[in-house]
């Protein structure tokens, strides 16, 4: 290798690499900011976190519990469970999922069951009636989607 090739690859790599210096320093700027605001210790946040995940791992195995319809945060091994679900079922199972994990000292259950209205069905149009008056066709009927049906009236004259 030249000089000319690694005088440039020295420089990309130091251009590459600093866009992961601010991620770094933010990121631990921001981690350090967390933990003077919060009362817990490190240790019990770290215990709060893996408690998190160990409930979310979980609501994802089950066949009842969606676990993207359902937020998980542990505070001091309290579990507090929001978000919306389609059913009791869920609602319950997640409640019992969140309170088997260990280290689970309690579970704050505030999942809102949410009943979704499910579509008015599509109304299929009557069939259009024909009648024939002297040569005239007068065809009458409903033509539309879901959400419009109008009514048409088409007048056509035959000639023989």
């Amino acid at each position: 290798m030249n000089c000319g090739s690694r005088i440039l690859c020295a420089a990309l790599l130091c251009f590459g690499l600093t866009a992961c210096v601010p991620a770094l320093i933010g990121g631990a700027a921001a981690g350090g900011y967390f933990l003077g605001k919060d009362d817990r210790s490190a240790e019990q946040i770290a215990k709060d976190g893996a408690i998190t995940a160990r409930v979310k791992s979980r609501f994802i195995g089950d066949k009842y519990v969606d676990a993207f319809d359902i937020n998980v945060d542990t505070y001091e091994g309290v579990v507090t469970l929001k978000g919306e679900v389609n059913n009791n079922i869920a609602r319950e199972q997640a409640g019992k999922i969140a309170a088997a994990v260990d280290g689970v000292a309690s579970v704050d259950n505030q999942i809102r069951v949410v009943r979704k209205v499910a579509a008015e069905p599509a109304r299929v149009a009557e069939p259009a009636e024909t009648v024939t008056t002297f040569g005239t066709v007068d065809t009458v009927g409903e033509a539309g989607t879901v959400d419009t049906i109008e009514t048409v009236e088409t007048v056509e004259t035959v000639d023989r």
